[in-house]
């Protein structure tokens, strides 16, 4: 038995004998070099690439509902104070008897 693991080792040592190296294909390297520079993404792709990321996208939405936000409540507080400064002008012309509308045309009497 032992002679017969001496021919089968001899017999795989002899099957990689007659083995040459091996070579690529023709146009491997052009065809290579073609897709490497194809796997290189533009600018435009890399930003496409790095917007669609979830935590990016969440990050945006509520930067535009609290800019949103703001917006409203600050018109909404200006609109209240013009509204105030509005009641106490309207006080002062009825206490002062001062039409809002007069003209220096409808002051003068024609004769």
């Amino acid at each position: 038995m032992r002679e017969g693991k001496k021919y089968e080792f001899s017999e795989i040592l002899s099957s990689i004998d007659g083995l040459s190296r091996a070579t690529p294909a023709p146009y491997f390297y052009t065809r290579l070099r073609a897709r490497m520079e194809k796997a290189s993404l533009s600018a435009w792709e890399r930003m496409a690439g790095y917007l669609t990321k979830p935590v990016v996208v969440v990050v945006f939405v509520g930067s535009v509902l609290a800019l949103n936000s703001w917006t409203v409540l600050r018109q909404v507080n200006a609109t209240l104070g013009t509204a105030q400064e509005q009641s106490t002008i309207q006080g002062i012309r009825e206490e002062l008897n001062i039409a809002s509308n007069t003209n220096i045309y409808d002051l003068i009497k024609p004769e």
